[in-house]
């Protein structure tokens, strides 16, 4: 019996990049440990998420916004989301929040519906 075969960008940058490294992720399906940055880009995205999301009738404040970083943030322990301690951890959360303030400072005032968002399959 056969696997389903799907490919993708990444899948095929990692199999030019090393096909040892392949094998091991995608055809032994050897977990990999997680990385700090995933986790930090995970969470942050899904606050762009939250933002535009087009059911939604108004902008979320950036108050909602904060608060949807820490529920996201939250999920998962130090351990999980691959940062080497707490302290590194508390350090990635304090970024995540300036990045966010940031945002809303730079384009609160020009928030436009998107045209179209990342769709799921």
């Amino acid at each position: 019996m056969t696997k389903n075969l799907s490919f993708s960008y990444s899948k095929m940058g990692m199999y030019r990049e090393c096909p040892q490294k392949y094998k091991f992720r995608y055809v032994h399906q050897i977990p990999e440990l997680p990385k700090y940055y995933f986790a930090f880009g995970t969470a942050l995205h899904s606050v762009m998420e939250f933002i535009y999301n087009p059911a939604r009738q108004f902008f979320p404040t950036l108050a909602e916004a904060l608060a949807h970083f820490d529920s996201e943030w939250n999920k998962t322990t130090w351990q999980e989301k691959g940062y080497a301690s707490v302290d590194k951890e508390l350090a990635g959360y304090a970024e995540g929040r300036r990045e966010i303030e940031a945002y809303y400072q730079k384009h609160a005032a020009t928030f436009t519906r998107p045209l179209s968002v990342e769709m799921k399959s």
